[in-house]
């Protein structure tokens, strides 16, 4: 009994256009859906005809029972329109040519150049152009804690759980800040805006022997988490912070 797995729509399409096959004895590769003939799939060369097979033998069908006795062509149910006629005599010819031998089928991972899998691989095939956060190296490399720089991740990506995002997700329906009750609960009033959290600031940075300056002034520091300052306007921000020069906040982050 084999254990079914569900997988998402966007990681099947990944695989399935990551991956090549070298048919060898047939046992491994799916005839329908792997992309076994010359690089690419049956799916890719006959989509009319592709729509004729269920989803149960497209699964299953390998390659070595296709073709034992032209098995692949029972597998086809429906009505033939002349689209799917042609795209049935081009597989037909390429079925000709088709011979198995007894050497194991072997794959290839098309994002590596020895085409073996690697996870970073995957990963960058998967969020191939996606807009990069420009924040990550400032978050990740300095010296705080793992739990904190994965804390902060989350928060510069909204992704904590405030009411603003629980209300997204059908939990949790009261808004307002539990500390002030006085605005909505998101993730920059819990973490600036709120009474509470610039009370926490102001404890922050006396102690580090700073003065409170303008909101407008303050909110320049921040900026920097999510990209939108150069490396010398982050210097400038953290200058703003520091009293006579004494205190280098610059050491204490290592940007």
């Amino acid at each position: 009994m084999q254990l079914q797995i569900k997988f998402e729509p966007e990681v099947q399409a990944l695989f399935s256009a990551s991956v090549t096959d070298t048919v060898g004895n047939g046992e491994r590769t799916l005839f329908w859906a792997d992309n076994w003939i010359g690089g690419t799939s049956v799916a890719q060369i006959a989509p009319n005809l592709i729509a004729l097979i269920s989803n149960r033998t497209a699964r299953q069908r390998t390659v070595a029972q296709a073709l034992t006795r032209r098995q692949w062509v029972r597998d086809i149910n429906g009505g033939l329109s002349v689209p799917v006629l042609m795209e049935y005599i081009r597989l037909w010819n390429l079925m000709a040519d088709g011979h198995l031998s007894e050497v194991a089928d072997s794959f290839r991972w098309r994002w590596t150049t020895n085409g073996k899998y690697t996870a970073m691989s995957a990963y960058a095939a998967l969020h191939q152009g996606s807009v990069r956060f420009q924040g990550a190296a400032r978050i990740w490399k300095n010296w705080a804690p793992p739990n904190v720089k994965f804390f902060v991740w989350l928060a510069a990506r909204q992704r904590i759980w405030t009411a603003d995002r629980r209300r997204r997700h059908g939990l949790d329906p009261h808004d307002m800040c539990w500390f002030c009750d006085q605005e909505p609960e998101t993730c920059d009033h819990i973490l600036v805006n709120s009474t509470f959290a610039k009370q926490v600031w102001w404890d922050v940075i006396s102690a580090l022997g700073c003065v409170w300056i303008p909101k407008s002034k303050f909110q320049i520091f921040f900026r920097h988490l999510h990209g939108d300052l150069n490396l010398d306007e982050i210097k400038n921000a953290l200058r703003l912070l520091s009293v006579n020069g004494e205190t280098n906040l610059m050491n204490l982050i290592r940007l």
